[in-house]
């Protein structure tokens, strides 16, 4: 599975792992910033993250209809960048500045990576025989899953401890204050966007060359007659073989005649 010529399982996945690290991470310690730091109420908070729900619907609604026309390794790098470009603009956001002028860029820059999961979901379940595709669109899914869960254990052990730095460096502070736990949050996206970099990266040199989303079925292509060419190959070789003992059953059977009939020849030559 992991060396099937033009699926790149194996980059797919771990660019998955990566991108998803970051992407969810991110997508939790935001709302957090707008409770904890800017102090907002769950309402408030509710109201500013309509955005993101409204820039991915639009971001899938786009990706159907270009996945058939662009390239799949572009369309997974312009989502990943996005993404990075969201990171980096939490990383740096200010904490008093405007929503419009930062934390909207964050908004509706981060769902646009849900174009490299549908890209690189149909190029892993579409470059598999029948019979391996739920297989490998289980692998996909785990890494995502595994992906969000190492990366929130992660990078908020990384939060707490650069917050509790930031707190011993500034007694004045007491550990629950928005500028103790701001220290964390920037530390927290900076490591979001290092992980979703490296999946940039591995988008660039790992999956070259993989084409258009979903049309790439070397296996699983059908014929005409409803069949999977796998199985018609499959079908062909039980076909070859039979005829083969067929042909064998009857060189024997002749072979044996003519052994009667030299036998007999003979019987009556001594006679």
């Amino acid at each position: 599975m992991w060396t099937q010529p033009g699926t790149k399982m194996g980059p797919i996945i771990l660019l998955v792992f990566f991108g998803w690290w970051g992407f969810n991470t991110l997508a939790y310690f935001v709302p957090l910033f707008y409770q904890e730091v800017l102090l907002l109420t769950p309402l408030q908070t509710a109201v500013r993250l309509v955005p993101m729900g409204v820039s991915g619907l639009i971001t899938n609604i786009v990706t159907g209809f270009v996945v058939a026309y662009v390239p799949s390794q572009i369309l997974v790098i312009v989502g990943l960048s996005s993404a990075v470009a969201s990171c980096i603009v939490f990383s740096l956001i200010e904490v008093n500045a405007s929503y419009w002028a930062m934390s909207f860029i964050v908004m509706i820059t981060l769902p646009i990576l849900d174009i490299a999961y549908t890209v690189a979901n149909m190029q892993v379940c579409s470059g598999f025989p029948a019979h391996s595709q739920a297989l490998a669109g289980s692998i996909f899914s785990v890494a995502t899953r595994l992906g969000t869960s190492v990366g929130l254990a992660v990078t908020s052990t990384i939060a707490n401890s650069v917050s509790t730095r930031f707190n011993k460096e500034h007694p004045e502070y007491v550990g629950t204050s928005p500028e103790v736990l701001m220290a964390g949050f920037r530390a927290a996206g900076w490591t979001c966007c290092g992980t979703v970099s490296l999946s940039l990266l591995i988008a660039i040199v790992g999956i070259r060359g993989i084409g258009l989303a979903g049309q790439r079925r070397p296996i699983v292509e059908k014929m005409k007659d409803g069949q999977d060419i796998e199985l018609a190959i499959r079908h062909n070789e039980v076909a070859d073989a039979a005829t083969t003992s067929s042909q064998n059953v009857d060189i024997a059977v002749a072979s044996a005649s003519v052994v009667t009939l030299t036998a007999s020849y003979v019987d009556s030559a001594n006679k």
